[in-house]
């Protein structure tokens, strides 16, 4: 287990996840990805692992924020599941 010091943890639902200002860091045992892009932090989501770390850095005022994310609740959010269900018809179409 990683010790998580100066991580804002238990505020996903508090920061614009979704928004160019969030920038989403994976890591996992072998890389370490990182993207601001909606498309990219989908393709995180959909391929992040259980074990894997998922930090959301966000930008305030004065100073730069580091969050530790809550990716099962960031797949429940409808900009997620919206996402699934046009993947799933995409795949249909081919």
């Amino acid at each position: 287990m990683v010790e998580l010091i100066n991580i804002r943890q238990g505020e996903t639902d508090k920061i614009p996840y979704s928004d160019r200002v969030v920038t989403f860091i994976c890591v996992s045992q072998t890389m370490i990805r990182v993207d601001k892009t909606w498309t990219g932090k989908l393709e995180i989501l959909d391929n992040i692992k259980k074990d894997d770390l998922l930090l959301g850095a966000w930008t305030g005022k004065y100073s730069t924020d580091i969050f530790l994310l809550d990716v099962k609740w960031l797949k429940q959010t409808e900009e997620y599941k919206y996402h699934k269900q046009r993947q799933r018809q995409d795949e249909k179409g081919k």
